[in-house]
């Protein structure tokens, strides 16, 4: 769900024209500072005005050349963040108060922006606005999804245990097969999607949480395994 330790980065050639730049907290700052007219410039004024007008709208922002324009803590701002594993940024500039904000942290989680919040954050105490408000704490979102995993952890080794026991409804032999082999995994190839990122990036990103989804799956093969061997024959005379 999150690292806390740093991550070797891996390179990502084909990501290079929208991501993986690799640059410390000063040299942002020049970065932002220029795209906010101070210091030496590399583009003209009209050149930058157009860099920063967003044409494609959503609901919560109009896309530019690689910033999204719109508000933050109800403030007119241009942001963008990035998000590796173990690493994630957010920069967002104030341009009516030729202002900007970075934060840049060596955690990343696949559940929350927490970088864009703490900008948020800070950009409402510059400008004197009121924080917003319903952030969820990350630390209750890895509450839920530990007890979450503890429970189904839980009931996969006691369906384990009741087959070694052979213990519990003799199922049809397709049940067993669909229910403890098929959808597990069905599952494993389905997560990804459901995430929207590539199975090395969920290990990469959420460690703790694709072991988990393993853990159930090895689990339930074990269980269906267990069960197959033990189905009784046609004919055969059920004991006790």
């Amino acid at each position: 769900m999150c690292e806390g330790s740093v991550s070797t980065y891996r390179w990502e050639p084909g990501r290079l024209p929208t991501a993986s730049i690799v640059t410390s907290a000063d040299d942002l700052g020049r970065f932002v500072l220029s795209q906010l007219g101070a210091g030496p410039q590399v583009v003209s004024p009209a050149s930058r005005e157009l860099l920063h007008t967003g044409v494609g709208k959503s609901e919560q922002f109009a896309y530019a050349m690689g910033w999204r324009e719109g508000t933050t803590a109800g403030v007119p701002s241009l942001w963008h963040g990035g998000a590796l594993p173990s690493y994630r940024g957010a920069v967002v500039m104030l341009p009516q108060s030729q202002s900007g904000v970075i934060v840049l942290t060596d955690v990343s989680s696949m559940f929350a922006d927490h970088t864009r919040e703490i900008a948020a954050g800070v950009v409402a105490l510059l400008e004197e606005r009121p924080v917003p408000s319903g952030i969820r704490p990350l630390r209750q979102t890895y509450l839920v999804i530990a007890v979450l995993s503890l429970l189904l952890v839980t009931f996969a080794v006691r369906g384990l245990v009741r087959a070694i026991a052979n213990r519990g409804p003799k199922l049809k032999r397709s049940s067993v097969i669909t229910f403890d082999i098929v959808l597990p995994l069905l599952g494993v190839f389905m997560a990804p999607r459901l995430a929207g990122v590539p199975l090395r990036a969920m290990w990469e990103g959420a460690p703790d949480l694709t072991l988990t989804i393993a853990i159930l799956v090895v689990l339930s093969f074990a269980t269906g395994a267990i069960k197959l061997s033990r189905r009784e024959t046609p004919g055969a005379a059920t004991v006790g």
